[in-house]
């Protein structure tokens, strides 16, 4: 029957081009349920439709009617496909379970290092300033994934800079590397370590979710931080 019809279209080969269609809809039709082979599959999907919307809905229209099934489905149909083409079936695909597709298993957990500066009084915004216009270009040049960085709001001396690494070994790396470099030693080194009083190093692994949290967080500007008010104690109430 589809090999006659593939003939009156005029394709070659129309019984084997039938045989591949029906196996392309109903065996990659169940791998797409199960999330199998998905990003194939969908692509080969994505060919069907594309050749029954050209061949054949075309000329009756976009829209379904009394004339006939119009191109809406095939086009709803394709444009599924693409999406699992472009951006994965997601991680509870059998693709996920069994490593088939990398782009849909969870991200790895990274090593986060969280620095806290206490600096010298009077000094947090030369040291913003000097943060946002040498060191961060410099670490970016270096390819040191900065997290999130500002003046933390609870006092007018206490500054953060938080950067994640794939591991501790590149941890080690990354930094030896940018820590001896000339461009530090010969540039910011010694203005930004001036300011600094003290500071204390902890390192996380946490998920990408989380990383991705501190990214967007909300950081006060060092004069808006300062102007909040302070309590009895000489810091800003917590």
């Amino acid at each position: 029957m589809w090999g006659g019809f593939f003939a009156t279209l005029g394709l070659p080969a129309p019984i084997i081009l039938a045989w591949t269609v029906t196996a392309i809809e109903l065996v990659g039709g169940i791998c797409l349920i199960l999330g199998l082979f998905a990003r194939i599959t969908a692509l080969l999907f994505s060919g069907v439709m594309l050749g029954a919307i050209l061949l054949v809905s075309a000329e009756l229209g976009v829209r379904s009617g009394p004339q006939g099934p119009g191109a809406d489905l095939n086009l709803a149909l394709l444009a599924g496909a693409g999406a699992i083409v472009l951006i994965g079936p997601g991680r509870y695909a059998l693709d996920a379970r069994f490593g088939l597709d990398g782009a849909a298993l969870p991200r790895k957990n990274a090593i986060v290092e969280i620095r806290s500066y206490n600096l010298h009084p009077g000094t947090r915004a030369e040291f913003h300033r000097l943060v946002v216009d040498e060191s961060v270009p410099l670490l970016e040049r270096w390819g040191v994934d900065l997290v999130a960085f500002g003046p933390s709001p609870h006092d007018d001396r206490s500054y953060f800079l938080i950067r994640a690494f794939a591991d501790l070994d590149d941890r080690q790396r990354s930094e030896d590397a940018f820590y001896g470099s000339d461009e530090w030693k010969d540039g910011p080194r010694d203005a930004i370590l001036s300011l600094i009083e003290s500071y204390t190093t902890i390192v996380l692994e946490v998920d990408a979710a989380t990383i991705d949290g501190l990214r967007t967080a909300t950081v006060m500007a060092p004069e808006v931080a300062a102007e909040a008010p302070l309590s009895p104690h000489g810091r800003h109430p917590k």
